[in-house]
């Protein structure tokens, strides 16, 4: 889930998650970035379900859809993606509907309804059901299971600019990685979007830093800065490396000897959020 953030020229959410978040055959969790929970999850009443399949059909989809980001941050986590996260057990993953060989004339597009409303048609050759049963019968059994997966996780914010960030900016940008991680349930933040089920800290980097009688940094001529007490980091990059961003030099910024010529080796990160401004 991005950050809050309206004027943002680009957003980009890279997830360098550890590799046992989202595999469903992973050994185990004890090396993990952040602490692990080992309390187990309340029980929960399971019943077995099975896949289907159904004939062709068509669909009406009221208020309509599209093929991405359907909703952005005004959806919560899907029981499936919770279930993916360890944050749930797998009877509590409702079953997944997908259709095959979808058409759709434009006619069916701008369909509306009685009432006025988007209301677009597809049509498909089968719709089919795939539970959680058959899912794990073909690829495994999520390891660590969500009474003994990590429930807390550590993200760095990294800014990435031609100049230097206003007050203004700092002090935007610092609400809105705040709001991201509050422990309370917001509408968009990682709290509301697990249920409160899993917790992220985005801005505690000073707790991390190798000398924190300093907040400014230069590593391979490149100039780094903690800002707001630890909220995110602030890096310049040159107009060149800012015309062609995509061409690697980004994610060089945020490789981990960049990192580590500031912080902690020690210190680990489930997820970084770079943005370009």
């Amino acid at each position: 889930m991005p950050l809050r953030k309206d004027n943002l020229k680009i957003i980009l959410l890279q997830l360098v998650i550890l590799p046992f978040l989202f595999s469903c055959n992973s050994s185990s969790s004890s090396s993990s970035s952040s602490s692990s929970s080992s309390s187990s999850s309340s029980t929960v009443s399971c019943s077995s379900s099975s896949s289907t399949v159904s004939n062709s059909g068509s669909y009406l989809v009221k208020g309509g859809f599209g093929l991405f980001a359907n909703g952005g941050n005004g959806v919560k986590y899907g029981n499936f993606e919770l279930y993916l996260m360890g944050l749930i057990q797998p009877c509590e993953v409702e079953d997944i509907v997908y259709f095959d060989n979808v058409t759709q004339s434009s006619d069916d597009l701008n369909n509306r309804c009685s009432d006025g409303e988007w209301c677009p048609i597809f049509h498909s050759t089968s719709k089919k059901t795939l539970s959680i049963t058959q899912l794990e019968q073909n690829y495994g059994k999520r390891d660590p299971d969500s009474s003994q997966s990590q429930k807390s996780f550590n993200a760095m914010v990294m800014m990435i600019s031609k100049t230097d960030l206003t007050q203004s900016e700092i002090d935007d940008f610092s609400d809105d990685v705040n709001y991201f991680d509050n422990a309370s349930e917001n509408y968009g933040n990682f709290a509301w979007a697990t249920g409160s089920r899993a917790s992220l800290t985005l801005d505690n980097l000073t707790n991390s830093l190798k000398d924190n009688s300093t907040t400014s940094y230069t590593h391979n001529n490149r100039d780094y800065k903690i800002l707001d007490n630890g909220s995110f980091v602030s890096v310049l990059i040159s107009d060149s490396e800012y015309s062609n961003w995509d061409n690697g030099s980004i994610n060089y910024i945020s490789t981990f000897s960049n990192r580590t010529s500031f912080l902690k080796t020690s210190t680990k990160f489930s997820t970084m959020i770079l943005i370009l401004l």
